[in-house]
């Protein structure tokens, strides 16, 4: 752990927050975990991409929640799903109230690792999350890989992919590539629709 992240949860300690894990079932704790995904999903501005849908409770087999406490407020949570074939967990969902502390999800995500190392867990992992910029493109020509590349650089810039990046850096991940394989070497208004489905792209410009 970096020096930095070391030095943001320490102040958050110093603030009070504390961390808890959610055994269910509790009806009023769900209610307040569910409002934070509400108004962090309200206060979203500008383009936005995320990974999951905000129903933090539809399934509650192979799932651990951890929230953090503010006095009694509870200002943000982190849900994870079991991943049987490496007897580990996928960091699902991370979201923090607007109001929070500066260093809340830092601080809960560093908490999360300690209680995971407790357990003699060896593997946690954050899914998939955008490069900044593509890597390997083959079957496509020269002049299309030029576009694409192009095309996704402006993309990268829109949706901040570096800042995204940043952030999970703090806690040192290793990181290994991924690809996507289309049918055909091309890519047109049904594979770009398809994509944004997948990646559940909103636009939230009014907010």
């Amino acid at each position: 752990t970096s020096n930095r992240l070391k030095h943001r949860v320490e102040k958050a300690i110093k603030h009070g927050l504390t961390v808890h894990e959610y055994i269910p079932f509790d009806a009023n704790i769900e209610h307040a975990l569910k409002q934070i995904g509400i108004r962090w999903e309200n206060a979203i501005k500008g383009p936005h991409i995320y990974l999951g849908h905000l129903n933090f409770f539809e399934n509650y087999t192979g799932k651990r929640w951890f929230y953090v406490r503010e006095g009694k407020k509870i200002t943000s949570m982190v849900m994870l799903s079991r991943i049987e074939a490496y007897q580990g967990w996928l960091l699902k969902l991370l979201v923090t109230s607007p109001d929070a502390f500066h260093d809340t999800s830092e601080f809960l995500v560093a908490s999360v690792l300690d209680t995971l190392r407790k357990e003699n867990c060896r593997f946690l992992t954050k899914g998939m999350a955008p490069a900044t910029r593509l890597g390997e493109v083959d079957g496509l020509s020269s002049m299309s890989n030029r576009i694409i590349n192009g095309i996704y650089s402006i993309i990268s810039k829109i949706y901040k992919f570096q800042k995204r990046k940043e952030y999970w850096l703090r806690y040192h991940p290793k990181v290994a590539p991924a690809y996507l394989v289309l049918r055909r070497p091309r890519i047109g208004i049904n594979e770009t629709k398809a994509l944004m489905k997948v990646f559940r792209t909103s636009h939230s410009f009014l907010k």
